[in-house]
């Protein structure tokens, strides 16, 4: 979450660099160091979110076995029947 989230925000937002800057009067090196601090800082939202999630998320999207949730396991169990024994249609 956090690393994939830091990325996205060095990719996302360059132009920071030039505009603290040019504009803001700032030397490069700064303008980059500061650069790469806010990217980490926005990227700890979507380490948050991430941690969220695999603490409330169910068990079949977390990537554990489907099996668990009985609920999920007699809806495959209906599928598997209809499958096996196909409804018969009259023309």
């Amino acid at each position: 979450g956090w690393l994939s989230q830091t990325i996205a925000w060095l990719m996302m937002v360059p132009w920071v660099i030039r505009v603290m800057s040019h504009y803001g009067g700032l030397p490069y090196v700064t303008g980059v160091l500061i650069f790469v601090a806010m990217c980490a800082y926005l990227g700890v939202y979507g380490g948050l979110f991430g941690v969220l999630f695999h603490r409330i998320a169910p068990a079949p999207l977390r990537g554990e076995h489907v099996a668990r949730c009985g609920a999920v396991r007699a809806m495959v169990q209906k599928v598997d029947r209809r499958i096996e024994r196909p409804a018969t249609r009259r023309l």
